[in-house]
C-alpha cells in the first residue's frame, strides 16, 4: 500500500472541515438557545394575557357577539374579531376596544366587563359599525347603574399613539 501524496495537505483539509463543522454547529446550537428564549417568552405572555382581564372580556365579548341575532343580522356570518387596540384595566373592571369582521360588514366593538365573585360580566357591549351612524347596542349599560366603567377612554384612545379610526357616513 502506497502512503497518500500531499498528506499534510489532506490533514489541512480534514482539519478546515472539522473546524467549520464545529463553527457551524456552534452557531446551530446559539440559534437554538436564542429561539428557545424567544418562543418561552412568548409562551409566558401568552399565559398572562389568558389570565387576565382583557382576555377574559375580549372572549366573553366576542361569544356574545357570535350568538347575537342583531350582530349576526347586521355584520354577517362568520364574525371574526381582531386584537385589543385599546385596553384599559382597573382591578376588577375592564375596558377594551377591537375590531370585529362579518362578511357584510366591519366596526370596532367597545367593551366593559366587571369581575364579580371570579366571573366575568359584561356591563357594556356596543358596535361602532362602518358606514353606520348610530352604533349597535348588544349589551346595554344597567339602569341601576348607567355610568361607563371606563369614562375618559374614548379620550385615551384618541391619543393613543398609531391609533386610527374609522369614518362613519350618515
Amino acid at each position: 500500500m502506497t502512503p497518500p501524496q500531499n498528506s499534510s495537505k489532506n490533514a489541512l483539509v480534514y482539519i478546515s472541515l472539522g473546524c467549520g463543522g464545529a463553527i457551524g454547529l456552534g452557531m446551530v446550537s446559539i440559534l437554538w438557545i436564542i429561539l428557545s428564549v424567544v418562543s418561552g417568552i412568548g409562551s409566558l405572555f401568552q399565559e398572562v394575557w389568558r389570565s387576565s382581564g382583557g382576555h377574559q372580556t375580549h372572549q366573553l365579548a366576542t361569544d356574545t357577539l357570535r350568538s347575537h341575532p342583531e350582530a349576526i343580522a347586521e355584520l354577517g356570518e362568520p364574525i371574526s374579531t381582531g386584537w385589543a387596540s385599546h385596553i384599559s384595566m382597573m382591578g376588577e373592571k375592564t375596558c377594551l376596544r377591537f375590531g370585529v369582521f362579518g362578511s357584510r360588514r366591519s366596526g370596532s366593538t367597545y367593551a366593559e366587563a366587571t369581575n364579580q365573585n371570579n366571573a366575568w360580566y359584561l356591563h357594556q357591549l356596543t358596535i361602532a359599525v362602518n358606514g353606520k351612524k348610530d352604533p349597535l347596542e348588544i349589551v346595554a349599560l344597567p339602569a341601576e347603574n348607567p355610568n361607563p366603567l371606563c369614562p375618559n377612554f374614548d379620550a385615551e384612545a384618541e391619543s393613543s399613539p398609531g391609533q386610527s379610526t374609522d369614518e362613519i357616513e350618515s
